[in-house]
């Protein structure tokens, strides 16, 4: 896992929510050519019902879907649903910004918040992953602020 690639400018979050017909067609289209099922606008109504999107977009195409619903990360899904990658750092931060716990792929996010933690030097370094307070498992998104970057 190699962090470097993902970093600089041009990249933002959208979220796409609520299983009207604007919402499910803007689903399906960001999902477009990502691999997703999500580009059938059927898949995107039925996954809609259940919970919200967040889309990391970077040169105008989707390069991560976060299925969220409540405050659970119920999927992280990178292109042709594989591993985010180098994207990893910019979900913790926003898992973390929005109090969301990440329920999929914790081996992935562990792994993440140790590099993370190794290559921030100077900072706080990684102490382990939190369970969920829901009791469903799962890895708290690493504590951040402007000062100091800690891995919980």
């Amino acid at each position: 896992m190699h962090f470097g690639k993902a970093s600089g400018a041009g990249w933002r979050w959208v979220v796409v929510s609520g299983g009207g017909c604007r919402a499910v067609r803007r689903l399906a289209a960001w999902s477009a050519g990502r691999g997703w099922c999500t580009a059938w606008r059927e898949k995107a109504k039925y996954y809609l019902k259940q919970a919200d999107f967040h889309l990391l977009v970077a040169g105008g195409q989707a390069r991560v879907a976060l299925r969220v619903a409540g405050k659970l990360i119920l999927e992280v899904e990178g292109c042709a649903n594989r591993d985010p990658g180098a994207w990893w750092p910019r979900i913790l931060l926003y898992a973390n910004a929005r109090a969301l716990t990440i329920i999929h792929r914790e081996a992935a996010c562990r792994q993440a918040m140790g590099m993370m933690g190794r290559q921030l030097a100077g900072h706080t370094s990684p102490q382990g992953c939190n369970r969920s307070h829901s009791g469903r498992g799962g890895v708290a998104a690493p504590a951040y602020s402007p000062e100091n970057v800690g891995i919980l």
